[in-house]
């Protein structure tokens, strides 16, 4: 094997794709400006089909998420992208599997993220004012970071 591919395969494994390009090539956005962007995340949800990618701009969402589909949800920047639960038990609900969710603050919920699935990438997430940061039930082969 050559020098080049032991270092290329070297560097993917220590530095991994932050952000999977969407496998059909279809990227939803919520917040920002623009003609066809979301105001809510979870109306970008129940309209994106499995492999789509939800990019979303900094701001306040208010709002509990129910994912129900295997797709890739990008907040802009952790402290600047927040979903607010709003006091509902969970803020973040996985029911699907193999979801990507990374970038957001998750707030003002019982539950910030509930697992109810298998394979997903949970990463860069801040948590604030929840009574559990995560709750899984029948969750295997998720990784949280």
């Amino acid at each position: 094997m050559s020098k080049n591919i032991v270092w290329i395969i070297f560097v993917l494994l220590i530095f991994p794709v932050k952000y999977p390009y969407a496998q059909n090539g279809k990227i939803l956005y919520v917040g920002g400006e623009g003609e066809g962007n979301y105001t809510k995340i979870q109306d970008a949800i129940n309209d994106a089909k499995d492999g789509y990618v939800i990019y979303v701009y900094p701001g306040y969402y208010n709002e509990s998420l129910h994912i129900n589909k295997s797709l890739t949800i990008i907040g802009a920047n952790k402290q600047d992208t927040i979903i607010d639960g709003c006091g509902a038990y969970s803020a973040v609900y996985f029911l699907a599997d193999k979801i990507n969710f990374s970038g957001f603050t998750i707030k003002n919920s019982s539950v910030a993220i509930y697992l109810q699935s298998n394979g997903n990438n949970i990463y860069e997430n801040i948590i604030e004012n929840c009574d559990k940061a995560l709750l899984m039930e029948n969750a295997d082969n998720n990784t949280i970071r």
